[in-house]
């Protein structure tokens, strides 16, 4: 019986095993544990960005750090982020939809360079004041839907009809 244990900070883990196994044709391979915390940022560098026009039509940025949030999470992060003339803003999720309904004292502007709007379900274009938006599109909180196991020990194992190397596979939640 082997025991092999990763610890990294990583999106891919490997173990190169030298000599390799002998392996026989009745042998059984077992994935004991995966311990892993949620902590995939859906927010970067490259998405993190929202802008809010005030009264002379010049745009102020919330620029959120890197981070892995819910919608009530990032609602919370720019209220605390914003200038003091935005009165009120609100991001709330239609569980029914899967959209978000923006409202906000000042306008949104998502066509920013690194804008939020992808994540959020809007396009990237400047939203009036004085009105609920609802998303055009579902949120897209989490960048990653699945994470899968595989083994290159393993066969007879097939996703999507086609022969894979898949000993398991788990289903994030945020």
């Amino acid at each position: 019986m082997y025991t092999i244990t990763l610890n990294r900070n990583s999106s891919e883990l490997t173990c190169d095993i030298f000599p390799s196994l002998e392996v026989t044709n009745t042998a059984q391979i077992c994935l004991l544990s995966l311990q892993t915390n949620n902590s995939i940022p859906n927010i970067g560098p490259s998405c993190n960005t929202i802008g809010f026009r005030n009264m002379i039509g010049q745009n102020d940025y919330v620029i959120i750090p890197t981070g892995s949030y819910e919608l009530d999470n990032l609602e919370s992060v720019i209220q605390k982020m914003m200038t003091d003339y935005i009165s009120w803003f609100e991001l709330k999720a239609d569980t029914s939809t899967l959209k978000c309904i923006l409202s906000c004292s000042h306008e949104e502007d998502f066509s920013v360079e690194n804008s939020i709007a992808s994540i959020l379900g809007f396009r990237n274009v400047l939203y009036t004041t004085g009105m609920t938006h609802e998303s055009e599109n579902t949120v897209k909180i989490m960048k990653i839907n699945s994470i899968k196991v595989e083994c290159n020990l393993i066969t007879r194992s097939f996703c999507d009809g086609a022969p894979s190397q898949i000993i398991h596979e788990l289903y994030p939640t945020i």
